[in-house]
This record gives C-alpha cells, sequence and structure tokens, in this order.
C-alpha cells in the first residue's frame, strides 16, 4: 500500500467497479457483495479522498439508477465504510 498517505485510485476503481458489477442483479446482491468485502472496503477507502472515489465508482455505475445510488451509499455510511463528509462532499 501507499505509506506517504495517498491511495491507489485505480486499485479503488477496479475493485468497487468489479465488486458493484457483479452484485448489480438486485439490491440483496450488492448487498452481499459489500458484506463479504466488508475488510477490503475499510482497508481501501481509509482517507475522505479514496472515500470519494469510491463514492465517484457507485456514480459512474449508477448514475441512470437513482433509487440503486442512494441505498448502496446509505449501507456504506451504516457500514462505515464512507463518512458522512465524503457524502456531502
Amino acid at each position: 500500500e501507499m505509506s506517504d498517505g495517498s491511495f491507489n485510485a485505480l486499485k479503488i476503481d477496479v475493485f468497487v467497479q468489479t465488486l458493484l458489477n457483479l452484485g448489480s442483479k438486485s439490491f440483496s446482491h450488492s448487498f452481499a457483495a459489500i458484506s463479504k468485502f466488508h475488510t477490503v472496503f475499510r482497508a481501501l477507502a481509509e482517507t475522505e479522498e479514496a472515500q470519494i472515489c469510491v463514492l465517484h465508482n457507485i456514480f459512474e455505475l449508477w448514475s441512470t439508477h437513482q433509487q440503486m445510488m442512494v441505498v448502496l451509499i446509505d449501507k456504506l455510511l451504516k457500514l462505515q465504510i464512507v463518512d458522512c463528509s465524503a457524502v456531502a462532499t
């Protein structure tokens, strides 16, 4: 991992896009994927910049399906993968 406080955007992009594509069949598929890889999400989204990168990927994938976007972001907030400040940004 990067030790200078930066984050690996490509690693986040690949992980989030792949995971959410695999879980895109339904809310429950997405929730199961997020829950299964909760620790990986937490490790990748340590900084606010990394959390914004995660959120940007969700927006890119679900920009035409607002309900899915809102529900997934709510799930990430509840699991403390992203902070409210990152969502507000």
